[in-house]
């Protein structure tokens, strides 16, 4: 059964009248009743497409998350500066160079070693299942709105074309 959406009361009962007169003239015993078609409003499609956007990345935002942290420790370097410390208080022990390291983060790496499925687990061992959904209200945020004005928009383009 599909719902339709009437503005006016009236409308609704002389379309039923139509129908009614048109399926008693004809000789078949099937009903075939048509309704007309659905007008929603701007803030109706606005609202529609914005449940619609966050429905999508409810679904996908975990796997999102774990995508982008693999996509950004693939190559993460770490660096670690080290000093001489000398326990004279020589004049040259004030000038001593600093050296930097740079070494891959250990957290990351075991992240990458294993794929997809690895660092899933580890996230979730490591952080607990909230690590997954870090970052969803901005993101639901902007789905929402994004989602909602481009599906309100191309309604009523389509509706003036």
């Amino acid at each position: 059964m599909v719902l339709r959406k009437y503005h006016h009361n009236k409308q609704m009962k002389q379309h039923m009248q139509q129908q009614q007169t048109s399926s008693s003239s004809s000789s078949s015993s099937s009903v075939n009743i048509s309704l007309p078609p659905i007008t929603l409003s701007f803030f109706e499609l606005f609202i529609a497409g914005g449940i619609g956007g966050i429905g999508c990345w409810v679904f996908s935002y975990p796997q999102d998350v774990i995508k982008s942290r693999l996509q950004v420790t693939q190559n993460m370097i770490v660096p670690i500066n080290s000093t001489s410390t000398s326990s004279s208080s020589s004049p040259s022990a004030a000038h001593t160079p600093t050296t930097t390291r740079y070494i891959l983060n250990s957290m990351y790496k075991k992240s990458i070693d294993g794929g997809f499925y690895d660092c899933f687990k580890r996230t979730i061992q490591e952080e607990g299942m909230s690590a997954l959904w870090k970052g969803f209200g901005p993101c639901a945020a902007r789905a929402f709105i994004a989602n909602g004005v481009g599906l309100a928009a191309y309604e009523m383009a389509a509706r003036f074309l």
